[in-house]
């Protein structure tokens, strides 16, 4: 139950002292609180775009790129983009978290690109190819 408060707090952080390298990942989980406890998939994903925009604009966020990505594409996006389209991106996380030394996002990443790659129904020797 406190999870959300958490988010909303970040996010009012965000609203009060400015931007920062925390905002990416702030923005997507304000997203997800939408899309999962709200059920307004609309503004959840105005938020993911909001999210999605600032890392892909500041270099400086490049921290929180893997966990934007994955929040994002793995909980949000996936509702209105087709799953190949989110698949790539999670491997982009996956290899943003892995030079930035963020590996355990970077695992998060890995995990649900390999979960919609299943279900999906990817070969897994192209599956093993992408690593």
């Amino acid at each position: 139950p406190y999870l959300p408060l958490a988010i909303l707090k970040s996010f009012n952080w965000s609203i009060k002292y400015g931007v920062s390298e925390y905002s990416p990942s702030a923005f997507a989980l304000v997203a997800l609180v939408l899309m999962a406890q709200l059920k307004d998939f609309e503004l959840s994903r105005t938020w993911a775009n909001y999210a999605l925009n600032l890392i892909r604009t500041r270099k400086e966020y490049e921290v929180a790129r893997s966990r934007t990505l994955f929040v994002t594409h793995g909980f949000v996006l996936h509702a209105s983009l087709p799953y190949q389209k989110c698949a790539q991106r999670l491997l982009e996380g996956y290899r943003s978290g892995m030079s930035t030394g963020d590996t355990e996002n970077a695992c998060w990443n890995a995990y649900v690109y390999c979960d919609i790659s299943f279900y999906t129904g990817k070969n897994l020797r192209r599956l093993s190819a992408d690593w």
